[in-house]
């Protein structure tokens, strides 16, 4: 995700050269998603590659919004500052760590990379689990595109970690969440696993919600043991080349209906002047060309058959005299 910042309007003066400051202060990030599963207690390293795409030197900041408590910068800072000269690419080395009593859980949060002119965003999603568990789970989902106010159909695979437990319960919640934690839908139900269970759900995108990414999640418990799971979608208004069902309300039904009642109320009244005589209906084209190569068709004359049968018969006596 790319925001201008504060200040930003002066990327669109500039003239007709290089496409204004944003093209001198332009830079780029090698991904917009970072995703990372902690036990209780677990560090985990990832890296991020920033590159300035621009022609001037840049002055970036890296905050965190939402995932101070597990990610750290070297040194042991939650906020980062850089300077790229033109071309030039850097290697951050993210360091998320979870303590030992945290609560199990899908944690989203963001880290934001800032320029003076331009900042951009990195979806964040922190899966803590229990240190110890006995089941875990995962979520497969058909479209990663769903319309607002359909159903998001997700799968959702809970599998044993290799205990000998038998047949047992375990406890299942999943849900959406927006990119702030804040749960939009949430349910739960009891699935009997031995070795691996799986179930299918639909669940219903609401109307109201903003374009954008969002989180369904799962998680499932057995004996105070936590397992989770997350998978990321993007919620859209309308799918590509689609009309609106109001747009049929509002012009295509409308513009159908008068089209319908001015040619009835054209018919009633060449009917009305037609009786009256006022008007003389022509014959169409097709059936004025179909009279003029029409052969008239001769009537029927019973003397005249006759007299052809008299005129055989008296032909066929002079021929056997």
């Amino acid at each position: 995700e790319e925001t201008p910042s504060a200040g930003s309007g002066a990327s669109s003066g500039g003239g007709g050269g290089g496409g204004g400051v944003s093209a001198l202060t332009n830079f780029s990030i090698n991904t917009n998603l970072i995703k990372v599963s902690l036990l209780q207690g677990e560090t985990k390293r990832e890296l991020i590659e920033i590159e300035n795409t621009g022609t001037s030197t840049l002055n970036l900041q890296i905050n965190l919004e939402n995932i101070q408590d597990f990610l750290i910068f070297p040194g042991g800072v939650s906020k980062y500052s850089l300077t790229l000269k033109p071309g030039e690419k850097q290697s951050i080395q993210l360091i998320f760590n979870v303590a030992k009593d945290y609560k199990p859980g899908v944690y989203p949060g963001r880290i934001i990379v800032s320029s003076p002119i331009t900042k951009k965003i990195i979806t964040t999603i922190i899966e803590v689990e229990s240190s110890k568990k006995a089941f875990d789970i995962d979520i497969k989902i058909q479209d990663k595109k769903v319309v607002r106010g359909n159903n998001l159909v997700a799968e959702f695979m809970i599998f044993n970690l290799g205990q000998d437990l038998g047949r047992v319960d375990a406890q299942v919640e999943y849900g959406i969440k927006d990119l702030e934690g804040n749960i939009i839908s949430k349910e739960e139900a009891r699935i009997a696993v031995q070795t691996q269970s799986s179930f299918t759900q639909s669940i219903l995108i609401p109307g109201y919600l903003k374009e954008g990414r969002y989180i369904v999640y799962a998680t499932v418990k057995f004996n105070g043991e936590i397992g989770t799971a997350t998978e990321i979608f993007e919620v859209i208004s309308r799918p590509a080349g689609f009309v609106a069902l109001s747009t049929v309300y509002i012009y295509f039904i409308p513009g159908f209906i008068s089209i319908i009642i001015i040619l009835i109320i054209i018919e009633y009244f060449r009917h009305y002047y037609k009786k009256r005589g006022l008007i003389k209906e022509k014959p169409s084209i097709i059936k004025e060309v179909a009279q003029k190569y029409e052969k008239p068709k001769e009537k029927f004359n019973i003397n005249k058959f006759l007299k052809n049968i008299e005129k055989e018969e008296i032909h066929g006596a002079h021929r056997r005299t």
